[in-house]
């Protein structure tokens, strides 16, 4: 796992380093730890997918942690964001930019520990987590956090990814509905329409709205009800992250 760790000060750095040092080698498992004296200076060959999380220091000289995240966001919405600092009196700004924990460095190394447990487990299930097709007589892997939407279109299956990519799968909507609908992440909003929670940005008496612009018809009869399970879902991500 590729760990990167944003800070202006050296001594953090190397005390960060030798904890997941010692958690790798407690745990059994590899880290590459990629340690970043300014914000910029990771910006400068930052692209997504490179990291798998990110530390971020808040404070530091040049730009802070939070301006960090909002540049990384910009492109990245799957890189795990941990924030450390010596004050919670950022916790909104870290909310925002959707970070995934945030942690008092006088809470080393427990608290570092506890995240790393918890950030396994959610690598753990998004490598398992796979939707598999041919598409165009081509192999297609897609992991269920890239897929924003699936519809049904007669015989086949409209597959779209987070990227803006479209599939066309010749295999039914009920044969991957039922495995699809088991992860919470996924919501049938209409007959043969199931969307990723992940990317639904509003929902209105007729229409869900997605990250990217897009939007699709919802059952009518039920848009009471579907957006009250969005809300539920966004509820409990925020429970899960604090």
């Amino acid at each position: 796992m590729n760990i990167a760790m944003v800070d202006d000060n050296q001594a953090d750095l190397d005390k960060m380093k030798d904890a997941l040092t010692e958690y790798a080698a407690a745990n059994g498992t590899e880290i590459a730890f990629h340690p970043f004296l300014s914000g910029e200076t990771l910006l400068t060959d930052y692209r997504p997918f490179l990291y798998a999380v990110v530390f971020l220091d808040i404070f530091m000289d040049g730009m802070t942690g939070i301006e960090v995240a909002e540049k990384i966001r910009a492109t990245d919405d799957n890189a795990l964001l941990v924030f450390l600092t010596d004050s919670d009196e950022c916790q909104a700004d870290a909310i925002h930019w959707n970070a995934y924990d945030y942690i008092l460095k006088s809470d080393w190394p427990d608290a570092l520990w506890k995240v790393m447990n918890r950030i396994f487990r959610i690598q753990s299930q998004r490598e398992e987590s796979r939707f598999s097709f041919s598409s165009d007589r081509k192999d297609v892997a897609l992991l269920y956090g890239e897929i924003l939407f699936l519809r049904a279109d007669r015989n086949y299956l409209i597959v779209r990814d987070k990227g803006g990519t479209e599939y066309r799968a010749r295999m039914t909507f009920s044969s991957v509905a039922e495995k699809l609908l088991r992860d919470a992440r996924f919501l049938e909003i209409a007959r043969g329409v199931i969307v990723n929670l992940e990317y639904v940005t509003a929902f209105t008496e007729t229409v869900c709205v997605l990250k990217d612009g897009s939007s699709l018809s919802v059952s009518i009869r039920n848009a009471k009800r579907l957006t009250q399970i969005w809300r539920n879902y966004l509820f409990l991500q925020t429970r899960n992250q604090t």
